[in-house]
């Protein structure tokens, strides 16, 4: 029960939006793009041209695009310099919540050494000596709730991955178990001290969509923000949604 509580407190701190400095927050190039599907190769992150993480404690969000059949990568390595806190990743893959995208499901995967190979069929190819934790976004059908997150200081809602609640999030009743709305089977969670961390390493972050479909999506880092966040200049841009490719001006019917 203890290491649960750690991993909830984790998601907490990702993702709680008390103000607007809750995160760090970072863009993809070809997200900034006016239209991202012109954007040149050199905007995607991809294998020849990854997304390199600072670190993977610091509480950020990351703001990708994704073509058709696409796929972006993220990079981060770990080394001696590296502390036991600095080992572990909470990584949560979300897409922007309203009517038009509620057919939108992300999924990601953690690739290094080390890691099991995994039972799914993945729409890349894995670096050689490397195993994989993937975690594909379960569909809902159309007449399906999809559980939300809302930060209310920026105006943005979130379609939160299968078994994730804004409840969990923003916490549980002393009265419900954690795992009762927090099921963590369908984001990436790697344990805190003292369990033991990812070794040291090259890694890899690969976020992707299912249904091959162009899309904007975020990709939520990190549990630590005392010490670690700085308003960065494109944080003004994700205020009520406004980098979506998509229109998201219209609420989610069941929220």
């Amino acid at each position: 029960m203890r290491s649960i509580r750690i991993v909830v407190l984790a998601l907490t701190a990702l993702l709680i939006a008390r103000s607007a400095s809750a995160h760090r927050v970072y863009f993809e190039p070809q997200e900034k793009a006016e239209m991202p599907w012109w954007s040149p190769e050199t905007d995607d992150y991809s294998w020849e041209n990854p997304g390199v993480l600072d670190n993977i404690w610091g509480n950020k969000a990351i703001f990708g695009w994704l073509d058709f059949a696409d796929y972006d990568v993220y990079q981060f390595t770990l080394d001696d310099t590296t502390p036991p806190f600095g080992r572990a990743l909470v990584a949560l893959q979300m897409s922007p919540a309203c009517l038009l995208t509620q057919g939108n499901f992300v999924s990601v995967a953690l690739l290094g050494p080390g890691l099991p190979t995994p039972p799914e069929t993945l729409p890349f190819e894995l670096p050689e000596g490397m195993g994989a934790i993937a975690k594909i976004n379960p569909e809902f059908s159309w007449c399906e709730e999809r559980p939300i997150f809302y930060e209310k200081v920026a105006n943005i809602s979130w379609f939160l991955p299968e078994g994730m609640s804004e409840q969990c999030i923003m916490g549980n009743p002393p009265s419900v178990p954690p795992m009762a709305t927090c099921d963590l089977s369908n984001i990436i969670v790697t344990p805190r001290p003292p369990a033991p961390q990812l070794p040291n390493g090259t890694y890899y972050i690969v976020v992707w969509s299912e249904q091959i479909v162009p899309q904007d999506y975020t990709l939520a880092i990190g549990f630590i923000d005392a010490g670690y966040y700085q308003k960065t200049p494109d944080e003004p841009l994700t205020y009520d949604n406004a980098h979506l490719h998509l229109p998201c001006s219209e609420p989610y019917p069941w929220n």
